[in-house]
């Protein structure tokens, strides 16, 4: 058992569809001693406050941390905290979701804090191999510390026999790195012959994006601009033929609306890269090159019920919450 600090802190959004820290604090206390578990949520402060009580400090997202309430003072907080790591012998394991910031991929302080991670952090884990591709060409002296383990999955929901009204189900946070309005000026350049269904679920905070996404809205468009639970999304998801992901961002590396697209027994199709790649092998995980491809992928009819089932269930089994800090657990052995 070793004492560990875990970034960020669990404090749970209300109705967010994310909870992948929440089950991260609760799964790794199960065998570990967190000690910021039932810690007040004042920032980075709290990597000081329980610096010695800590034997390693695991960080999620921390490259958002210029983005956060008092950015550059966090910022500066954090390098000094870095300097007390080397001179007391502290160990950081990071885990690499993105390759930087989605939001401010210029911003100078995130790139200095991405950078500092990746000189001191002892491992990095990423849930993707294209993480691991990633660190090689950009920082390929830090090649060595990288392990790839897979993005945690949660209880599989029940697969409904539902009827398919919804061509495409897009859910998740409104954001403008997800593309979606390429996606939607795309369908309005093609022929009639491929009018498609979108459903758009998901609260969008910038109010510039969102009248974006809003002047795309038809008899075949819906958009639902607001934060719905998880299971409602569940829910909508039995009436969706495809679960599509219209990423153009290349900071991605895994996504956790991926694997609880899974955990609803969709089909999904996302880009080639990422997780999405990785996870092609499945049956019912299709990539696309471009937006042209999603029209020919749109015919594919879907897997049988029964292999369906069958590969959920193994891939539940071979990387459900326990697995992880099981894995977690190994690299934390080899610090």
């Amino acid at each position: 058992m070793k004492n560990i600090f875990l970034y960020p802190k669990h404090d749970r959004f209300y109705g967010s569809p994310n909870p992948y820290i929440f089950d991260f604090h609760r799964e790794l206390a199960k065998k570990h001693r967190v000690v910021n578990k039932n810690a007040p949520n004042i920032g980075t402060l709290n990597l000081f406050v329980y610096f010695f009580h800590s034997e390693v400090f695991l960080f999620n997202w921390i490259e958002n941390l210029p983005e956060k309430k008092f950015g550059r003072l966090q910022v500066a907080g954090f390098v000094f905290f870095l300097w007390l790591v080397r001179i007391f012998k502290k160990k950081i394991v990071w885990v690499l979701h993105n390759k930087g910031s989605h939001h401010q991929r210029d911003n100078q302080q995130a790139d200095k804090v991405f950078r500092l991670m990746m000189r001191r952090s002892d491992k990095i884990i990423t849930h993707s191999e294209s993480g691991k591709s990633f660190v090689e060409e950009t920082y390929p002296e830090q090649a060595a510390k990288v392990v790839v383990i897979l993005h945690p999955i949660s209880e599989l929901f029940p697969i409904i026999d539902a009827e398919k009204t919804i061509d495409f189900l897009i859910w998740g946070s409104v954001h403008r790195y997800k593309g979606i309005d390429k996606f939607l000026n795309f369908l309005a350049t093609i022929s009639e012959e491929h009018r498609f269904k979108v459903r758009i679920v998901g609260k969008c905070f910038d109010k510039t994006y969102l009248k974006e996404i809003t002047s795309y809205v038809n008899e075949d468009i819906m958009f639902t601009n607001e934060i719905l639970e998880l299971e409602e999304i569940y829910r909508i998801a039995q009436e969706a033929k495809f679960i599509l992901f219209t990423y153009n961002s290349d900071t991605v590396i895994s996504s956790g609306s991926l694997i609880d697209s899974i955990r609803m027994g969709s089909t999904i199709l996302g880009p080639n890269h990422g997780a999405f790649k990785d996870l092609s092998n499945l049956s019912f995980v299709k990539t696309y090159e471009n937006f042209g491809d999603i029209v020919e992928c749109s015919r594919f009819t879907g897997t049988t019920a029964d292999q369906l089932r069958s590969e959920r269930d193994v891939f539940f089994k071979e990387n459900n919450w326990e697995r992880f800090i099981d894995k977690v657990d190994r690299v934390l052995a080899d610090l």
